[in-house]
């Protein structure tokens, strides 16, 4: 009986230190949050390098690799927001979506 217990405690500290351990230390990014809930991981981002920048100790250090989005890039990924919200709402009323737009969506490739 002791033995299963033990198991399960050892189970679960495996989980949560693993758990720990995936969160970037420079930026605060979390890919378990983040896939979840990409906004929410996008926030907490954005208010850790707030943090990190308004701090003295960020004069000194060594900037942040971040990766940066094209122009192009950020343009797909916004339409594609769009036409996914568009999609959404359009099911909601019971209308369909035009071939022209998702033709447009679906064609271009970056």
């Amino acid at each position: 009986m002791f033995f299963v217990l033990f198991l399960v405690l050892a189970e679960i500290f495996t989980q949560i230190r693993w758990r720990l351990s995936v969160v970037c230390k420079h930026c605060g990014f979390d890919p378990v949050l983040y896939l979840k809930d990409t906004e929410k991981a996008a926030d907490l981002v954005k208010a850790r390098l707030a943090v990190r920048s308004a701090g003295p100790e960020a004069w000194l250090a060594k900037p942040l690799d971040l990766p940066k989005l094209k122009k192009e890039r950020a343009e797909f990924i916004q339409n594609a927001q769009n036409l996914s919200k568009k999609v959404a709402s359009q099911d909601a009323k019971g209308t369909t979506l035009r071939q022209s737009d998702s033709g447009k969506l679906l064609n271009r490739t970056l």
